[in-house]
């Protein structure tokens, strides 16, 4: 019973969905590739939908702040970690089970975690990163590009906050 039942009629809510279930696959994001964005048209024809509505609808969200449209066109849902899964209970919803804790919290990786360096107050004040040496094993590549991945995302998700913050004349 939040916002988007008044901001939005009921075939804008219906295209505003869509927009989320393909952002659930991109986290957050809404389209092709990271570098190109989907045109209206291809997201009309995927939602079965007219491309005025599609168009009417993308606009509405962007003005009422539920999407920002990056400098490349794409679409990023402004409030993603409002609207996304945890990772936990979408294993549990795939699987139709509910999982354990993921192994990274095992004791291993809790003792790991408990070594890792931190910057003391001369590297802080140098702007110096410490050295860091890490060996990868098991699934530790994986877990660090994932890493990664959402470093990246949560980049882009800062950059479209601040481009919407200065189209609105916000500081």
């Amino acid at each position: 019973m939040g916002s988007t039942r008044w901001e939005l009629d009921p075939a804008e809510r219906s295209v505003f969905i869509d927009l989320l279930c393909v952002a659930g696959g991109d986290d957050g994001f809404i389209r092709a590739n990271p570098t190109m964005a989907y045109s209206l048209q291809y997201l009309a024809w995927i939602f079965h939908a007219p491309l005025e509505l599609v168009e009417r609808t993308v606009e509405k969200c962007i003005k009422v702040g539920k999407i920002h449209r990056l400098e490349d066109g794409i679409l990023y849902i402004s409030s993603w970690d409002d609207y996304k899964l945890d990772p936990r209970r979408k294993r549990e919803l795939m699987e139709g089970t509910p999982t354990e804790a993921p192994p990274s919290y095992n004791q291993d990786n809790v003792s790991k975690q408990k070594e890792m360096h931190t910057l003391d107050d001369t590297e802080r004040s140098a702007g110096c990163a410490p050295e860091i040496r890490l060996v990868l094993g098991g699934n530790e590549k994986a877990a660090l590009d994932k890493a990664v991945d959402k470093a990246r995302t949560e980049a882009a998700k800062l950059s479209a906050e601040l481009k919407g913050k200065k189209e609105r004349g916000e500081r």
